[in-house]
């Protein structure tokens, strides 16, 4: 039991890395109720935060300015480097007020100033890796962390693999006992929408096989009226468009077969969920992770993968009957949940913390 210990938890950008950092906050007043999280982020993504799940777990939100390195805008990088001082004094500032004693970034460029900040003030950190790939903060800031934990399967100094913790709060949705829709297909293509997938599924839909299914297409905000309008002269009831969920692992939960992109977080709400998978990649990440994410599952034989180069309208009808409701695959993503929460289980929390006493 860990008491009286404050932890800064750093996590911003994209729901990725916000998401498991959220519920590692779980995670932690689980372990130990007595904890005081502080929760590092941006201000753009407050809104996000405070309507989640697991934000009755922090104990206080705190918001900092931060851009990444573009590649291209040279003067850019010159003003974030004047403002980089700034931003590690405003963080340095924060971890003496509260006596932080430990911080856990979650990739993303502000984690890197999170550790950074703590490795002068000599306070340990940790860093969780999502994806297959390590992002280039978390390359940054391994030597000196007392441990990385990964997702995915892989050795080095320090390194512990314990899953991402966003498959505790999907293994939470599968305890509903909600019956599920017949023949429920849930196409997701992240947070912002895919045009590809939503063109893809426009086709689909067009097709006498589509009938077979009820699909729910969820196209990010941005493609909605548009995806709308292209689907206006296609008569039925087999399908439903919406812009965005509030709550994706409820829909997940009532589908039989998911469409999606590969993000990590996905990755381990479908191990979470149990749920038959098609996974079709974006080309358009740093390193591909998400390519090799999917291929991860698909080698243990626990998913399909199509990429944008190979899928068909012939590839993608034959998948869909080949995988939902495939009860062999249920079954190895039912072996890897349990693997995977087990893993979560055995980090040693009270080491990490007491590395500052």
């Amino acid at each position: 039991m860990i008491k009286d210990k404050t932890i800064v938890i750093s996590a911003a950008g994209t729901m990725g890395h916000i998401n498991p950092g959220l519920s590692f906050a779980f995670l932690l007043k689980k372990y130990s109720p007595n904890i005081k999280i502080i929760f590092l982020t941006q201000k753009k993504n407050t809104n996000q935060i405070i309507r989640h799940d697991y934000f009755c777990y922090i104990d206080s939100l705190f918001t900092v300015e931060a851009t990444g390195i573009s590649r291209k805008a040279l003067l850019k990088n010159l003003k974030l480097i004047k403002d980089s001082f700034k931003i590690l004094d405003k963080i340095k500032k924060l971890y003496k007020d509260h006596n932080v004693n430990l911080v856990l970034g979650m990739g993303g460029y502000l984690s890197g100033y999170a550790t950074y900040a703590a490795k002068q003030l000599k306070i340990p950190y940790i860093i969780h890796e999502q994806n297959i790939v390590m992002g280039l903060a978390n390359k940054l800031s391994k030597k000196k962390a007392e441990r990385v934990l990964v997702s995915f399967p892989k050795k080095g100094k320090n390194v512990v693999m314990v899953g991402n913790p966003r498959l505790l709060l999907a293994r939470s949705v599968l305890k509903d006992k909600k019956l599920k829709m017949k023949n429920h297909i849930l196409v997701l293509s992240g947070s912002l929408g895919a045009s590809f997938i939503n063109n893809l599924l426009i086709d689909f839909l067009k097709t006498s096989e589509s009938h077979e299914y009820f699909t729910t297409l969820v196209t990010g905000k941005r493609y909605y009226d548009d995806t709308v309008k292209k689907l206006s002269e296609i008569a039925g009831e087999h399908y439903r468009v919406l812009p965005y969920l509030d709550n994706p692992l409820k829909y997940m939960k009532e589908s039989n077969l998911l469409i999606s992109r590969s993000g990590a977080t996905t990755i381990f709400e479908v191990i979470g969920l149990e749920i038959p998978t098609i996974f079709i990649p974006s080309p358009n990440v740093v390193n591909n992770h998400q390519l090799k994410n999917a291929q991860y599952l698909r080698n243990m034989g626990a998913a399909q993968l199509l990429t944008e180069k190979e899928v068909t309208m012939n590839t993608l009808q034959n998948t869909i009957k080949m995988t939902i409701n495939d009860a062999n695959l249920i079954k190895k993503l039912h072996t890897l949940s349990n693997k995977y929460s087990e893993l979560l289980k055995t980090i040693e929390w009270d080491e990490y913390f007491e590395k500052n006493n």
